[in-house]
């Protein structure tokens, strides 16, 4: 007993600490490819590691990769893997093994991963169901995986830093991740995750219990404040509590307003353009705690203009319903009532109803919807994790329908450009379609605020939050050890 005790006082750890956290919903599955909410994503963070992750400062940096070479054509990446790491069920981490945890994310996925992997060899032939396997991604030893691609597309190592192609090996139908942490408990509301013992000289956080509370605002009840540990905050709301430091970071999440292209009211540009535009005039940021896209992303620049100041007045014949949840965006409903009367004022007529995550996503699917706002984490700090999956024809969250021929030109384009500054030109001419066209517009950035208890030093934090933060990573401070 002695004994253990100056092992941990000697990693500088304290006793075994277990942190509860909120979610707004507890995920039915939990796999990688079949993440589609910021709850479920923080979920898989901690239970699968990416090839990749970003640091603090938003650096790429290898994660079960150990090093990596890319050939002077941009097309062929080597990819070595770290020595003696395995999966939670005990299993030895394999090149053939992360080959086919690849092809198993892409055949969940289908269309929706060629954003991702569209320029791997074999592709097209292994979504069209002609080959069992990708002819791109070759085994090349024990350790050794080369990704050869048929034209270059520079943030392809990126990818593997977002939640849907993360390292999982598949058995007797459940996955098991290369992450701290394994599942010891599930519920409806609440799911524990237990840390795996190889992993214990790493942290003293020996279990992590996210438990479900109906929205955002209850997180910080008096009550909640007392209870959890850490706590995202996306929100304008004054927030006192003796028992948490508040960290603010800037958050790589846009919040947008998308338009149903296909059926309705907005199928038309015009009335896309008139109402965003009277969106726009109409919010007050300090509501939501906002601030202009331009200044919240890292890779914004000069890319998200405001739109021009005249408005051109659409006649909305009927109220335009807008589709609201507070689960993945800061949407208060005080703001939104403040927002409902400015656009009455502009002779636009909206009723914002707010629904679950889950119940959007459904209406998305079958664009049972006029419009909806939403708030949306690209999976990698880059312009193409933002744009490709909202914009691009069939891909994984263009929920509007929207399919313009010059718009994937472009998107291609961008992703296959090795040139910054080239890259950088096109990405400025594909805003300027997107705001004509307009099948989704950019209302702000997220200003970040993570609640974290003062028993952890202040952790730091990059731009995609908590999603891109393992809670493992907090230290205890010197005075609870």
């Amino acid at each position: 007993m002695k004994t253990t005790v100056f092992l941990l006082l000697l990693c500088g750890m304290a006793a075994a600490e277990t942190i509860h956290v909120p979610l707004v919903s507890i995920p039915k599955e939990i796999s990688p490819a079949k993440t589609l909410d910021l709850s479920s994503a923080i979920i898989v963070n901690h239970l699968f590691e990416g090839l990749f992750s970003y640091d603090p400062s938003n650096k790429l940096t290898p994660n079960i990769v150990e090093s990596f070479t890319i050939s002077p054509d941009g097309k062929t990446y080597t990819l070595r893997l770290k020595a003696g790491l395995k999966f939670s069920n005990g299993a030895a981490v394999t090149a053939a093994l992360v080959k086919r945890s690849i092809e198993d994310s892409i055949s969940i996925l289908g269309e929706a991963s060629k954003w991702a992997f569209g320029t791997l060899e074999g592709y097209g032939s292994f979504i069209g169901g002609k080959t069992f396997s990708i002819s791109g991604i070759m085994v090349k030893g024990e350790r050794v995986v080369d990704l050869k691609l048929m034209t270059p597309y520079s943030p392809i190592l990126q990818v593997f830093v977002g939640p849907y192609f993360k390292i999982a090996l598949k058995e007797n139908g459940k996955y098991f991740g290369t992450g701290p942490y394994r599942i010891s408990g599930k519920t409806d509301s609440e799911i524990s995750l237990k840390l795996l013992p190889w992993r214990k000289a790493e942290t003293g956080i020996d279990e992590i219990v996210f438990s479900k509370v109906d929205s955002r605002k209850e997180m910080i009840s008096p009550g909640n404040l007392k209870k959890y540990d850490v706590i995202e905050v996306l929100s304008a709301w004054k927030i006192k509590t003796e028992r948490h430091n508040e960290i603010e970071f800037p958050y790589l999440q846009a919040n947008l307003i998308l338009f149903n292209t296909q059926r309705g009211v907005f199928r038309g540009r015009a009335a896309r353009n008139s109402f965003y535009k009277m969106l726009r005039k109409s919010i007050d940021f300090k509501w939501f705690g906002w601030q202009p896209t331009a200044v919240g992303f890292p890779f914004a620049n000069n890319l998200f203009k405001d739109p021009p100041e005249t408005l051109e007045k659409h006649i909305f014949k009927t109220p335009v319903t807008v589709y609201y949840t507070d689960s993945v965006a800061t949407f208060n409903d005080a703001g939104i009532q403040r927002l409902k009367e400015k656009l009455r004022q502009y002779g636009a007529e909206a009723v914002f109803t707010k629904i679950p995550i889950s119940e959007l996503l459904a209406k998305f699917k079958t664009l049972d919807f006029d419009a909806a706002l939403l708030g949306y984490v690209p999976d990698i700090i880059d312009p193409d994790g933002l744009f490709f999956p909202l914009l691009g024809s069939r891909q994984q969250f263009n929920f509007t329908g929207y399919s313009s021929p010059q718009v994937d030109r472009l998107l291609q384009q961008g992703r296959s450009e090795t040139d910054v500054r080239k890259r950088f030109a096109v990405y400025q001419e594909l805003t300027s379609r997107v705001y004509e066209d307009c099948p989704v517009g950019f209302l702000g950035a997220t200003h970040g605020r993570l609640l974290v208890s003062k028993k952890f030093a202040p952790p730091h934090v990059n731009s995609l939050g908590i999603f891109g933060f393992q809670l493992n990573t907090l230290k205890t401070t010197e005075k609870t050890r």
